[in-house]
């Protein structure tokens, strides 16, 4: 019992401070990622600054949802002509050597 109260209060035996900074290297490093992807993103000021301030307040939520914000607007045209979607153009190549024998 003692083992699995460490681990949910965070006083792991092996956790020093090499660890927290290496944690806090990776969220600098995807909060900035976040932040370029939101400021070459289409959209005007106010949503921009909103994205900004929850990818930095809340560090996992926020980027996860703007990662699913993402997603949902996509340009789905793009993902039926890969064939992820039913209804996809597939363009056949007129130079294919392959019916020939």
């Amino acid at each position: 019992m003692l083992i699995l109260r460490n681990f949910l209060t965070f006083k792991m035996a092996s956790f020093i401070d090499a660890h927290l900074l290496l944690l806090s290297a990776v969220w600098i490093v995807l909060a900035v990622v976040g932040m370029w992807s939101v400021f070459s993103r289409p959209m005007n000021s106010i949503a921009k600054f909103i994205w900004i301030v929850a990818i930095f307040c809340l560090p996992v939520l926020g980027l996860t949802v703007y990662v699913f914000n993402c997603l949902l607007n996509a340009d789905w045209d793009l993902l039926r002509q890969m064939g992820f979607f039913p209804g996809g153009k597939k363009v056949l190549n007129p130079n294919s050597n392959s019916s020939k024998i």
